[in-house]
């Protein structure tokens, strides 16, 4: 198994008018890919162990970066605005396993400490249709 440093990792988000950007030299971190599976507890009586079943899909991802005005722009721009999110967990070189989906954008917000950089964070949800995961 080959260990991948999460250094080289891709990110392109949509700006305000649907061109994908490529916003990866302003991002620290991504959580989130490829989501979660909501549980629902189906057990009946009579049983002595919990029975559970699977829900719906769900994905939400939070990016986390250093301050750019340049990636504040597209970021601030598609706040409230359904775009397409393409992440690439080892990077964009063909054959990288990448994530593709349709998110909205829910919240981006600045900080600014005394004693440090300014940073942002934006989380996206999953807005319609399922994740994709294939290769660049």
């Amino acid at each position: 198994m080959a260990f991948l440093h999460g250094s080289n990792a891709f990110i392109q988000v949509d700006d305000s008018g649907g061109t994908p950007t490529d916003i990866s030299a302003y991002v620290t971190s991504v959580d989130g890919f490829p989501g979660d599976v909501a549980s629902h507890d189906v057990t009946t009586f009579g049983k002595d162990t919990i029975a559970r079943a699977a829900g719906l899909k769900d994905t939400k991802i939070t990016l986390n970066g250093v301050h750019d005005p340049t990636c504040e722009a597209v970021l601030a721009g598609a706040l409230g605005i359904v775009g397409t999110v393409t992440y690439g967990p080892a990077g964009s070189t063909a054959g990288m396993q990448k994530y593709t989906g349709e998110f909205l954008l829910t919240s981006f917000k600045l900080s600014s400490p005394v004693g440090g950089m300014i940073t942002w964070t934006a989380n996206y949800e999953i807005a319609s249709g399922n994740l994709s995961d294939t290769t660049f």
